[in-house]
């Protein structure tokens, strides 16, 4: 990786090699951490140019990062017996905004925002008006307002699209703008110590949709709490280096 950098040279076949003994380390440890860090180098593994891209060239410092600062991932014996949390979310495309609703030991809580034209700019906007990008970042919403609730909690994410809850639940995509996005999720998630599950809703279930659409009456009824909609500084440009590294954060854990 070291040589790789250097040269801005990385050939498939070294490139394949390399992906296929780091794909161990996304497997189970870390939970789906890594996973987005690892689509470059498989996409390199499978062209026919070894020049090194801006996207390989970021896969390859994070793999760097990672190896050299001693990561590891630690697991109590004694297992977490509290009920898990439950977390809502759901996007509404024109005009943009995004919602989460968090149930938790018997309280309710929402943010909602209209997402900030800057972290709109680092998304390409495909077919579906950009629906899948806007509600990943609803999932990022509810990471971000209610960090605090759910740090060490296991929680239950409901996403009524389906491409952002596959996206969710791998730690990947296609894209590499969401699944740099996906990537800060799952760093966020490992941050907080929190242990996610990622849930399809049917849309006519899902009660961030109300939010979302900027209904509030049944949040009113079943007494939900508003609190300050923010999204962390990881999403407001989840494409560079500041993003994607896991800087001192996880250092010796």
């Amino acid at each position: 990786m070291e040589i790789a950098l250097e040269t801005k040279s990385l050939c498939p076949g070294d490139a394949s090699k390399l992906s296929g003994a780091l794909q161990w380390a996304t497997q189970f440890i870390f939970k789906r951490l890594g996973r987005a860090m690892l689509r470059p180098i498989i996409r390199q593994g499978n062209s026919r140019r070894s020049s090194v891209g801006v996207e390989l060239e970021l896969a390859l410092k994070w793999w760097l990062e990672v190896l050299k600062c001693g990561l590891r991932e630690e697991r109590s014996w004694v297992q977490e017996n509290r009920k898990p949390i439950h977390m809502y979310t759901d996007a509404r495309s024109t005009p943009p905004r995004i919602a989460a609703v968090l149930f938790k030991d018997g309280h309710v809580f929402f943010a909602d925002m209209e997402p900030p034209a800057e972290v709109l700019d680092n998304f390409r906007f495909g077919g579906d008006n950009g629906i899948m990008s806007l509600e990943l970042l609803s999932i990022a919403l509810g990471i971000s307002a209610f960090g605090n609730m759910v740090a060490g909690r296991n929680v239950i994410i409901y996403s009524d699209n389906t491409g952002a809850e596959a996206a969710t639940r791998k730690g990947t995509t296609k894209n590499f703008d969401q699944h740099s996005l996906v990537h800060c999720m799952w760093k966020r998630f490992a941050e907080l110590h929190v242990g996610v599950w990622v849930v399809r809703v049917p849309t006519k279930d899902n009660i961030a949709d109300c939010p979302s659409r900027e209904q509030y009456e049944l949040l009113g009824k079943i007494g939900a709490v508003e609190v300050p909609a923010f999204l962390d500084p990881v999403f407001a440009n989840p494409q560079s280096w500041e993003s994607l590294s896991i800087g001192n954060t996880f250092r010796n854990m």
